[in-house]
């Protein structure tokens, strides 16, 4: 009785208490990361093995596969390595034990498997490739690009005065546009110039892969519990680049001496319309730190800007997708129940 008594008679202590504790609730909530799925990295990395055609499964098991995996189970930190093969295209499932970096993995198995593709057949095309799970869970918003006059024109005005607005706001990390015809480059090869300098496409190909993916490492960078490499990478910025590769360092003979190397457009393989109207998709992909919501509400802002500046071209930016809307709900009933709950305490 005695604690019922005090709680009685300090009605301005107790009020106060609750006060304080509904303060620390909402402090606390505005200092939590809005996250709408959790940051999950799987211990496992794939190695995609394509033919240009049918073949037999064991004939692509013995040829590809095998080689593979011999090359592969030399690395550390494999727990157990699955493979599938099929006429066109084998699967090598490599996993990895938990406490192994994934990013430091993968870098090893690309290494390991550039190595390997050019003693392989020209016949196959090996890809390694990393479910991408922070990716994913950040393609937070997919837009659509509405117009007229054709996909070339929709596509040109995206590139001129749509993408570079996304792009600068701070919390978007990438910026992906699909649909109209995609700039290209085209390798020619001499049939003769090859047969004269014993060059299949297969090594050709591994010589402009392993130039663009060399890797500098140059340190560390932590954050919280997290550690992770920092690499220099050297991408090909202009035709002129791939056109010096040295193919023979005895010559030397470049690339530009056994091949033609044209800049042009892709062919297009799609075509959406909607009323009428030609469309290009745009998915807007953000850093994993930033707050969801205040990003959306950032990028909508902008979106009606663009929309307004760009009405007299015939062109609309339309809203297919916000994963911050849901989130957005939710939160919002989630502080009434928690403001409503800490007044009713109050006043009881």
């Amino acid at each position: 009785m005695k604690f019922f008594q005090l709680i009685i008679n300090r009605k301005i202590f107790i009020s106060m208490l609750f006060i304080g504790l509904s303060l620390l609730g909402y402090v606390s909530y505005r200092q939590l990361p809005v996250e709408l799925m959790p940051d999950v990295e799987y211990p496992f990395l794939i190695v995609q093995v394509s033919s240009t055609r049918d073949v037999n499964p064991l004939y692509m098991e013995k040829q590809a596969i095998i080689p593979l995996e011999g090359a592969i189970s030399t690395l550390d930190g494999i727990t157990k390595i699955e493979s599938f093969a099929q006429q066109r295209q084998g699967t090598i499932s490599i996993y990895y034990d938990r406490s192994v970096n994934l990013s430091y993995a993968y870098i090893k198995l690309l290494e390991k498997v550039n190595e390997l593709i050019s003693s392989l057949s020209d016949e196959f095309n090996v890809q390694v490739v990393k479910i991408d799970t922070e990716r994913i869970t950040n393609m937070f918003m997919g837009l659509q690009v509405r117009g007229s006059g054709g996909l070339e024109r929709v596509r040109a005005i995206i590139d001129k005065s749509i993408l570079k607005e996304f792009e600068n706001i701070d919390g978007i990390s990438n910026v992906e546009v699909t649909g109209g015809r995609v700039k290209s480059v085209e390798i020619v090869l001499n049939e003769e110039a090859s047969k004269a300098y014993n060059l299949t496409p297969s090594k050709i190909r591994s010589l402009i892969s392993s130039n663009s993916a060399r890797k500098t490492f140059v340190g560390q960078a932590y954050e919280k519990s997290k550690g992770y490499f920092v690499n220099l990478v050297a991408d090909y910025t202009d035709v002129l680049q791939l056109e010096n590769i040295v193919i023979d360092p005895l010559g030397p003979v470049f690339l530009k001496d056994i091949s033609t190397v044209n800049f042009g457009l892709k062919e297009e393989t799609s075509i959406s319309r909607v009323n009428g109207k030609d469309a290009v998709t745009i998915q807007l992909i953000r850093d994993a730190n930033v707050n969801l919501i205040e990003l959306s509400h950032i990028t909508r802002d902008v979106i009606d800007r663009l929309n307004s500046e760009l009405r007299p071209q015939d062109i609309e930016i339309v809203i297919q997708t916000d994963t911050s809307e849901e989130m957005e709900k939710n939160i919002d009933l989630i502080i009434n129940l928690a403001v409503t709950g800490g007044l009713l305490a109050v006043v009881i």
